[in-house]
């Protein structure tokens, strides 16, 4: 399922941040907040660049759809 959402997305794993938009699936900071915040192993929700670096991480960004999903989904 997520190939099939990153490629929609367009799949770039190199895709940084751009428009407020980051990482293969263009996730939103809000949408981030949404999902609880999600981090990369040993990282803090409130560090700065925490969003961008989780967005940018293939499976961190996977991690973020899922509880977002969690969350929201029905």
């Amino acid at each position: 399922m997520w190939l099939c959402l990153c490629h929609v997305a367009g799949c770039d794993l190199s895709h940084t941040c751009s428009g407020g938009y980051c990482g293969p699936f263009y996730i939103s900071k809000v949408y981030w907040v949404d999902a609880g915040k999600p981090t990369l192993p040993d990282d803090s929700p409130d560090r700065d660049e925490a969003f961008e670096d989780c967005a940018r991480d293939f499976y961190c960004s996977v991690k973020i759809i899922e509880s977002y999903m969690a969350r929201f989904g029905k």
